[in-house]
């Protein structure tokens, strides 16, 4: 595993050859991608920005085809997938709690009182810098009301699943590149949902844990991830369509196992496993929202990934989804400040 990066996410202005450069892959008709002129709008970047002038580094492709190891087989992906240790109790109950309309302070610190290690965390939480009271936080309850339902959810959705995945052994895995635009997703796929009238917390787990299955192959096949990205890289290429196009199990279905075994709802397993490609993109669906989400989240460029690309999104999933003009800049900012938000309070 790569040593994380714990700078902040760049939230400055990016320059128009930038933002060219993240819309590459759709260089060919500009304008065409439905995101690109509202982003390059965002920015405050001119829309008829020229063609990158960023160069892809040379590879050798078929050197990284060579040396893709043999397709995983499923039934052995599942064996490995139920040997994943249980999440934490203590987080999963306090989530529970945390999504309950009649949830009080008291509730949510009991239950995560019934763990020391994450009452641990969650104190040292609330007394960094980043909430300006180091040191003056004594009790869960008092944490629990500084942080916010918001916070909460996401260090205990990223705790659980943190622990129960934690031997990461991929060296081409950036595992804080990995969990802010997972944050990114998250914090879309609920503002998309909102405005959908859909649940917001399921769009929001379902958001943070679209990508799981990258984790597992992180876990238990790093040297299947090592070249799946290696290609991806050298290829400049999304991982996904890497994966179709050599008959490699998709992190998709991996994740959706995943999050089957943890027993996250339906809903959100069917998300994690639609998100490269929602059924009935017509309809607006959480997977319709996660999808959306995954292609804004890798626009806004938070993760500080040097092979960051904005990857095609389903038309109906946008129509259905996505919204127009002042909220849709909207929603790209509460994208960006709940990202550099919580990156600085989770030290990502």
């Amino acid at each position: 595993m790569t040593t994380p990066n714990t700078t902040a996410p760049r939230l400055a202005p990016h320059s128009a050859p930038r933002l060219a450069w993240l819309f590459r892959a759709h260089a060919v008709a500009p304008g065409a991608h439905p995101l690109q002129r509202a982003l390059f709008a965002h920015r405050g970047a001119a829309a008829d920005a020229p063609a990158p002038t960023q160069a892809m580094p040379p590879a050798n492709v078929a050197a990284a085809v060579a040396a893709l190891p043999p397709p995983l087989q499923e039934a052995e992906v599942r064996r490995r997938v139920t040997e994943l240790p249980p999440l934490p109790q203590a987080a999963m109950r306090a989530m529970r709690t945390l999504q309950r309309d009649d949830a009080s302070l008291d509730m949510v610190a009991a239950d995560l009182g019934t763990d020391a290690s994450l009452a641990a965390r969650v104190l040292r939480l609330a007394n960094s810098p980043f909430y300006g009271v180091p040191g003056r936080v004594g009790t869960l309850r008092d944490a629990v009301q500084l942080l916010g339902r918001r916070t909460l959810e996401s260090l205990l959705t990223m705790a659980a699943v943190g622990s129960a995945a934690a031997d990461l052994r991929c060296g081409a895995f950036d595992h804080s590149s990995f969990w802010r635009h997972e944050l990114a997703s998250a914090i879309a796929a609920r503002a998309l949902a909102r405005g959908a009238g859909l649940d917001e917390s399921l769009a929001f787990v379902s958001g943070l844990l679209h990508d799981i299955g990258m984790l597992a192959l992180s876990a238990y096949f790093p040297a299947h991830l090592q070249a799946l990205l290696a290609l991806s890289h050298a290829s400049d290429q999304d991982a996904h369509v890497v994966e179709a196009r050599h008959g490699l199990t998709p992190h998709a279905d991996i994740g959706a196992w995943v999050a089957a075994h943890w027993h996250f709802p339906a809903a959100a397993v069917h998300a994690i496993a639609q998100h490269h490609a929602p059924h009935d993109p017509s309809k607006p669906s959480i997977a319709a929202c996660v999808h959306v989400a995954d292609v804004i989240a890798h626009a806004l460029d938070l993760s500080n990934d040097p092979h960051e690309r904005v990857p095609a999104v389903d038309g109906a999933a946008w129509k259905a989804v996505a919204p127009a003009d002042a909220a849709l800049d909207a929603l790209l900012r509460e994208t960006e400040d709940g990202v550099q938000a919580l990156c600085q309070a989770l030290v990502l």
